[in-house]
């Protein structure tokens, strides 16, 4: 199900064996720093901690980590802390497009039973499905995330993955994605660029716009619980209004960029 951001924290305080979460930021700096505090979370309890990234964020992670005054070479050294390229791992398990489950409990499994589940509490973060749904390749996404599932049910450790994704400018996530995971957050952003499309809809339909989104909230009553209601939002106007769509979109963006008015109120709640 669909969490409110408020409670991300807390997910990460208890992060409890089996959990497999999934955080949709907007942009990087949001990513590295719930990542941070994942981590950060982790260490304050004795949990051993893996890391499967780009470089790149490995790198920034490791850094926001040390600004707070961990010293992210001893927990490496001592084996609290396992950092591994997303990139090589994939290619250790995907066949072509696609992952294989056998070489992926091989090369995912032994870095997971290596931190000795059975001992210690583990979590880790993954960007491979990023990486995945960044290149155009969903299903290969759903289908690694089940593989997180399955290993799941073989060792005891919480999951959390993370994607990054403009509801603006990027294709609208799969909805198979959303359901692999037992709870989703996203990014405060989303919630203002919902805003933003309002105020565009009304701004270019006049009152027209309260009946649009009262009848857009009526036909995803049953999906809105499961993923992210502006990602739902923008498919449904793409679908729905395809001559306005992009004019509405176009000027949500720029009152997105420059700010919107106190006073506004959301059509159609």
């Amino acid at each position: 199900m669909e969490v409110a951001i408020d409670e991300l924290f807390h997910t990460f305080e208890t992060a409890p064996a089996g959990g497999h979460a999934v955080q949709i930021c907007k942009k990087d700096q949001e990513l590295i720093a719930s990542v941070s505090q994942f981590a950060r979370q982790g260490f304050l309890k004795e949990e051993k901690v893996l890391l499967i990234g780009s470089q790149a964020y490995l790198q920034a992670i490791q850094a926001s980590l040390r600004s707070e005054g961990m010293d992210t070479a001893q927990a490496q050294t001592t084996g609290w802390l396992v950092l591994f390229d997303a990139q090589h791992l994939l290619s250790q398990f995907m066949i072509g497009d696609m992952p294989d489950w056998a070489r992926f409990r091989k090369s995912a499994g032994t870095l997971i039973e290596g931190l000795q589940p059975d001992k210690f509490r583990v979590r880790a973060w993954g960007e491979m499905v990023n990486i995945l749904w960044r290149d155009k390749n969903a299903a290969a996404a759903v289908k690694l995330e089940e593989y997180w599932n399955m290993l799941g049910r073989e060792f005891p450790f919480f999951l959390l993955c993370t994607y990054l994704m403009d509801p603006f400018t990027d294709e609208p996530m799969s909805e198979g994605i959303f359901k692999t995971h037992s709870c989703t957050f996203f990014s405060p952003d989303f919630s203002r660029i919902e805003q933003c499309i309002d105020l565009a809809l009304k701004e270019l339909l006049g009152s027209t716009a309260v009946w649009i989104k009262k009848v857009f909230l009526e036909k995803n009553k049953g999906h809105l619980h499961e993923i992210p209601r502006v990602q739902m939002l923008v498919s449904w106007l793409q679908r729905d209004m395809p001559i306005s769509y992009k004019k509405i979109l176009g000027r949500a963006q720029t009152l997105y960029k420059t700010g919107m008015p106190n006073n506004f109120k959301p059509a159609g709640v």
